[in-house]
């Protein structure tokens, strides 16, 4: 659970393009947090609850999903204000 901010953290084995983006539960798109080629190693992103608008999300139940070459990963976080 978070409040406020989140740090996402990642780690990539090789240089590769890599996007994470912030579903709610129904699945629609909520923020896009990185889109671009990244090196290989540890990653951190820092999520402040603002979808693509500025806007300040609701409390709820949010997924982020981490997609690098044909590997897609999917977390659950809790966002609390």
């Amino acid at each position: 659970p978070f409040n406020a901010i989140t740090n996402i953290h990642f780690q990539l084995l090789q240089d590769s393009y890599v996007q994470l983006s912030i579903y709610d539960l129904k699945g629609n798109h909520i923020k896009t947090l990185l889109d671009s080629p990244q090196v290989r190693g540890y990653k951190t992103l820092t999520w402040n609850g603002k979808n693509e608008n500025g806007e300040l999300i609701p409390a709820g139940v949010y997924f982020y999903s981490v997609s690098s070459g044909n590997i897609t990963d999917s977390r659950k976080i809790i966002y609390l204000k």
